[in-house]
């Protein structure tokens, strides 16, 4: 793309939609179990919001607020915070607002393409472009005017169209992966019910309960199930393992969306190896529960947990997956501004050992489900590597799509004849 086809973004129609911040401002006690997405930092993961890690309000409390409301194909920006300069593409019909850490772009379609305009929000240099622009250490934030003055270039109209289309293929697949990964954990966690919290396992007929639980079974201490693996990283191939820190894990999902820059290596890292359970430690993280699908490191607010009996793979990964644990997590985790919650406490929860038999019975049924998400965990990181490495290259006009014959992804066939 030519410099001539640059232009601030505040002189494109392009509005800047803030959050409401009066005294309507949606308050944690007004938070619903479902209703009305608010939206916070935590809410994007891989450029598109997770409804499994939103606040929800009441009908009647969004109908007071006016500001900040979402639609689709608008672009979500997170513009203070930890979290400042990730952006989530609206690809959703729901109601949502935004909360006062956030802000909305919404584009002109017959000006900017809205998904080539996230795709070039996202890419690297401008992301980087817009970090430069925050203050404050405490609280970094992004104010309006400095985005305004964001350079972006614009070729013809169609091209952004097919630009949009090769990435959104790619996205498409990830997303296709994601509700295939979802499908599983669901029939990996209903198996586990099944089995364990019901107690209808194979021959639970046969089967007396002794003090409310079958017999054979007993309460046992986590730390004698799984122990914490502590092995720091030491770079002696200069290899580039994996990064997975508490922002890559995945919001209550077995599977690890993405990994960081293995640049940040150090050797306060933890090294991990695949099917261990990856825990985060620390609040607002705390809910995370994911599984290794490859060998890695991660920092020390993730704990890196190994079951000590191999066939309690499943039994221990389902277990931690579970809500129950995260429920005893929540009560015991100390600190008020940023609870954490140690190995010495944790390995203390108490759980139902089933017996080596039942657990190993599970782990034949449960782990090709869990090996399964894995495999399309791994195949959406190839997917997202593909993406970004193509992203930059398209964004800036370097490989060029003037003469291509697109075909258009599912998500925007209309769009191919607008």
């Amino acid at each position: 793309m030519n410099r001539k086809d640059e232009i601030a973004l505040g002189k494109t129609k392009t509005q800047f939609i803030d959050g409401d911040r009066s005294s309507r401002y949606p308050k944690r006690e007004e938070y619903v179990e479902s209703g009305i997405m608010f939206l916070n930092g935590e809410s994007i993961h891989g450029g598109f919001i997770d409804r499994n890690a939103v606040n929800f309000i009441a009908e009647k409390k969004y109908s007071e607020i006016k500001k900040g409301r979402i639609a689709r194909n608008d672009i979500v920006l997170t513009t203070r915070g930890n979290s400042v300069g990730d952006a989530a593409f609206v690809n959703i019909d729901d109601k949502g607002l935004i909360n006062a850490q956030m802000l909305i772009l919404r584009v002109d379609s017959k000006e900017i393409h809205p998904k080539f305009f996230f795709y070039y929000i996202t890419s690297q240099s401008l992301h980087s472009y817009i970090l430069n622009f925050a203050s404050g250490s405490a609280q970094p934030q992004i104010p309006i005017r400095d985005l305004r003055k964001i350079p972006i270039c614009l070729p013809k109209h169609h091209i952004q169209r097919k630009v949009a289309a090769i990435l959104t293929a790619y996205d498409e697949l990830i997303e296709n992966n994601q509700r295939r990964i979802a499908l599983l954990e669901k029939m990996a966690g209903e198996i586990y019910r099944e089995w364990f919290v019901r107690f209808r396992f194979p021959g639970y007929l046969d089967t007396r309960k002794v003090k409310g639980i079958p017999e054979g079974w007993k309460v046992e201490r986590l730390g004698n199930i799984a122990c914490s693996v502590k092995e720091k990283y030491v770079d002696l191939e200069h290899q580039e393992w994996p990064l997975v820190d508490l922002e890559k894990m995945s919001q209550r999902s077995l599977a690890v969306t993405n990994t960081g820059n293995p640049a940040e290596l150090t050797t306060s890292r933890i090294l991990f190896a695949r099917n261990d359970i990856l825990f985060s430690t620390i609040r607002p993280y705390l809910y995370k529960v994911n599984m290794a699908p490859f060998q890695g490191v991660t920092n020390t607010s993730v704990m890196v947990l190994r079951p000590r009996i191999p066939e309690y793979r499943a039994f221990v990964t389902m277990t931690l997956f579970m809500g129950s644990t995260i429920a005893w997590a929540d009560q015991y985790s100390a600190g008020t501004k940023m609870p954490v919650i140690s190995w010495n406490v944790f390995q203390k929860m108490e759980l139902f050992d089933p017996g080596f038999y039942l657990a190993a019975q599970f782990d034949d049924l449960v782990s090709p489900i869990l090996d399964q998400i894995n495999s399309l965990s791994i195949l959406n990181r190839r997917l997202a590597q593909s993406r970004d490495m193509l992203l930059p290259r398209l964004i800036s006009g370097k490989l060029s799509v003037e003469n291509l014959d697109i075909q258009f992804p599912p998500g925007m066939e209309k769009d191919a004849h607008a």
